[in-house]
């Protein structure tokens, strides 16, 4: 994040720099929102204004299938949602009838930010940053999903490449006295899996 804060404006000129100050807040708000929820691309671009609770940190959202599920927001997100929040109205002149929570500017429109806006996004900066992402949509959603945070509120940048208090996962295997219902391993054997690092080195 300090790298998107403090240096990416310095690589830029004439129209990129332009937009990079346009959308900064909104930017930065985005990474921070997909890194300190775990909540996947398309989800970040479904979010509507209702669904954020600042005061709680809390944040709704559908999941795939329309299911409705409420997710933690971690602490040191708060603050690039409230900076994005301050300018919202003003910067994109959105009407009260636009609830999507992040916006853009098209054709003198102001409208929600798409998926595939949000990967081009995390693309460039990836980029300007020396460490870029493949160029198909679907792969950058896999890193990007990749980076899921565990559910807590005490998750922060300070935990990245540790492994994730995660619930085991258990797979099913057949015993040798029974050709019956597979049994299960004990919770105990089962290792939480490594957090891949994918954005987590990308934007530190």
């Amino acid at each position: 994040m300090d790298f998107l804060d403090q240096k990416f404006a310095g690589l830029c000129s004439g129209r990129a720099l332009s937009s990079f100050k346009q959308n900064k807040e909104r930017d930065m708000a985005v990474i921070a929102l997909i890194l300190g929820t775990g909540i996947r691309v398309s989800e970040c671009a479904g979010v509507d204004m209702k669904d954020l609770n600042l005061k709680e940190a809390t944040l709704d959202i559908t999941r795939k299938g329309g299911q409705r599920d409420s997710v933690p927001v971690a602490d040191w997100t708060l603050p690039y949602l409230e900076k994005y929040l301050a300018i919202r109205a003003d910067r994109y002149k959105a009407p009260a009838t636009n609830k999507a929570f992040f916006l853009t500017r098209y054709h003198q429109e102001c409208r929600r930010m798409t998926t595939n806006a949000i990967e081009k996004m995390v693309g460039k900066y990836s980029a300007a940053f020396g460490h870029p992402l493949p160029p198909t949509s679907s792969a950058t959603r896999s890193l990007l999903n990749s980076t899921r945070r565990p559910r807590t509120r005490s998750w922060s940048p300070s935990n990245w490449g540790k492994k994730a208090p995660q619930p085991p996962t258990y797979t099913p295997t057949l015993t040798k006295e029974s050709n019956g219902p597979p049994s299960m391993p004990a919770p105990n054997k089962i290792s939480p899996p490594l957090i891949r690092e994918g954005l987590i080195f990308v934007f530190c």
